[in-house]
């Protein structure tokens, strides 16, 4: 399933019943709706994002629509969907910028026509243990990727579960030497 996650910069419900519309043509399902954001899933990788770039390119004159979206295998509970992946594409949509179109590397390896993309590289996101490489739609810039890695703070880096195992890894490199 692919996500489409919509936010609008400031707030405008007109928009939410033209997004609607365009992901219904393209074979999207709306499965939660709060104000003018939209959760849309999606059979297709290429339907999501020739969705998110329609929507922009009609609404781009009268307002600034950040958008992410995500791929992973995931199955609906009734009429929505919960878990992990959810939670991925709600970071990437926090970390795009008004009129920017951020897709997952998940999502761009799924894609099977050509489309504009630009790598952003890997960026540290909220509640994401390791960096999520991220691509824009398109070359523009939007500025910088809104990601953790732009807020100062005084906390040590994030560890693996290996630090402070000092005995296992030991145990696992005699391992590898016995074998």
């Amino acid at each position: 399933v692919t996500f489409l996650f919509t936010d609008i910069v400031g707030s405008a419900r007109e928009y939410g019943a033209a997004l609607d519309q365009f992901a219904r043509s393209n074979g999207g399902h709306v499965f939660k709706a709060v104000g003018g954001a939209r959760c849309i899933a999606f059979n297709s990788s290429d339907h999501a994002l020739t969705t998110a770039i329609r929507a922009q390119e009609a609404m781009a004159d009268s307002l600034s629509v950040r958008m992410a979206i995500h791929t992973a295998q995931i199955h609906p509970t009734g009429n929505d969907y919960f878990g992990p992946p959810l939670h991925r594409v709600a970071r990437i949509l926090a970390a795009a910028n008004g009129g920017q179109i951020l897709i997952s590397d998940t999502t761009r390896e799924a894609l099977t026509r050509e489309f504009e993309l630009k790598d952003m590289g890997l960026h540290t996101l909220k509640d994401l243990l390791e960096p999520t490489r991220l691509w824009q739609f398109g070359s523009l810039d939007f500025g910088e990727i809104r990601g953790l890695a732009g807020i100062p703070h005084n906390l040590p880096v994030q560890t693996t579960s290996f630090v402070g195992r000092k005995d296992e890894l030991n145990s696992i490199q005699d391992l590898f030497d016995a074998h």
